[in-house]
């Protein structure tokens, strides 16, 4: 693996997920709004992002490179008396 693969590999692991994370933020404000506006007592939103590479390299070249960036979202909505 030559200067010019390690550096092609280090942009994509520099990649940033910040836009990602703020459309999640949105949704669930939205979310809660909207369950908030049908009577629920209470909600909670858990949310995760995570983003990775895989980088595999055979006699010194580059196999596969993977990049993959993952978005969850599980809503609990409690409903009042």
């Amino acid at each position: 693996m030559n200067e010019e693969d390690i550096q092609s590999a280090q942009k994509i692991t520099a990649f940033d997920c910040n836009e990602k994370k703020h459309e999640l933020e949105n949704l669930a404000i939205k979310i809660l709004n909207n369950i908030s506006n049908k009577g629920a007592f209470t909600a909670q939103i858990s949310m995760g992002l995570t983003q990775g590479v895989s980088l595999e390299v055979r006699k010194q070249q580059i196999e596969t490179l993977e990049f993959n960036c993952d978005k969850g979202l599980t809503i609990t909505v409690f409903e009042g008396l």
